[in-house]
C-alpha cells in the first residue's frame, strides 16, 4: 500500500495538468487582486470623486452667497432679521406665559373642557419630573386621564386642547368599547404638560 502512495507522489505532472494548475493559479491571483486591490482602489476613487462634487457644490454655494451679499442692500436684510428676532421674542414670551400656569389650574381647565364636551372624567393621575438645563428649568407633568363618552365628545375635547393656556402634548390615546359601557367608549389618554 505504501508503494502505490509513493508512486502517486513522485509522478510527473502532465502538460494538461500544468496548464490547468497555471490557469487556476492565475484565476486565484486575479480574483484576489480584484477583491483586495481593485475594489478598494475604485471605492477610494469614488469617495474622492464624491468629495470633489461636494466641494464644488460648496464653492458654488459660497459664490452665490457672496454675490447675494454684494447685490442686495444690507440694511434691508438687517431690518428683516430684526423683525424675525422680534417675532421669535414674542413666541418665547408666549411660551413663557403658557408655562407660568399652575398645574392645578390646567387640570381644572381640562375637567371643565371635558364636561363642556360631554365627556365624563373617570380618573386623573399625575406624575411630575423636574428638568433642568443650562438655559431653563421646568417641570414635565404627565397626566393619565380616563374618560367615558361618545366619539364626538372625545374628538371635540382633543380639538379644543389648543385653547388651554399651557404647553401640552397628547402622547398616547386609547379607546375601548365594551358591552358594559355600550354605546359609550372609555378613552385613556396621556398628556404631557410643561410648566415652570
Amino acid at each position: 500500500m505504501d508503494n502505490s502512495e509513493t508512486k502517486v507522489e513522485r509522478r510527473q505532472l502532465t502538460a494538461r495538468e500544468k496548464v490547468f494548475l497555471t490557469v487556476t493559479l492565475l484565476a486565484v491571483i486575479g480574483a484576489g487582486f480584484y477583491t483586495f486591490e481593485y475594489k478598494a482602489l475604485t471605492a477610494r476613487m469614488a469617495g474622492a470623486q464624491n468629495q470633489l462634487v461636494i466641494l464644488a457644490d460648496n464653492i458654488k454655494t459660497y459664490q452665490e452667497a457672496f454675490r447675494l451679499i454684494h447685490s442686495q442692500k444690507i440694511g434691508e436684510k438687517i431690518e428683516q432679521r430684526d423683525q424675525e428676532i422680534a417675532a421669535l421674542q414674542s413666541d418665547i414670551n408666549t411660551i413663557k406665559a403658557r408655562m407660568a400656569e399652575k398645574v392645578v389650574d390646567i387640570v381644572r381647565e381640562l375637567r371643565r373642557q371635558a364636561e363642556h364636551q360631554g365627556a365624563k372624567m373617570l380618573s386623573l393621575n399625575t406624575r411630575e419630573r423636574a428638568v433642568a438645563s443650562q438655559d431653563i428649568s421646568y417641570k414635565e407633568v404627565t397626566l393619565f386621564l380616563t374618560f367615558e363618552s361618545n366619539y364626538q365628545a372625545i374628538k371635540n375635547f382633543v380639538m379644543e386642547l389648543y385653547q388651554i393656556p399651557a404647553i401640552l402634548a397628547v402622547r398616547d390615546m386609547q379607546m375601548k368599547r365594551t358591552r358594559e359601557n355600550y354605546p359609550a367608549i372609555v378613552t385613556s389618554m396621556t398628556i404631557k404638560l410643561y410648566v415652570k
